[in-house]
């Protein structure tokens, strides 16, 4: 069976970096950012991806 994408664009779409809807996720905090006994990430939920590129949409939890 064939996605609508794969028929549209002739071509088999990478699904790997797709996620579920509410996903539990974490959010790295970069070295520069966080103070010496901050946590290394954040706990957050999937909420969507980003049109423009595939970038995640995270909330903070």
């Amino acid at each position: 069976t064939k996605i609508l994408f794969e028929l549209w664009y002739k071509y088999q779409s990478n699904l790997a970096y797709l996620r579920l809807f509410d996903y539990k996720a974490h959010i790295f905090t970069p070295k520069e950012i966080r103070k010496k006994l901050d946590y290394h990430s954040q706990e957050a939920i999937f909420l969507g991806y980003i049109e423009e590129s595939k970038a995640y949409r995270l909330m903070n939890i």
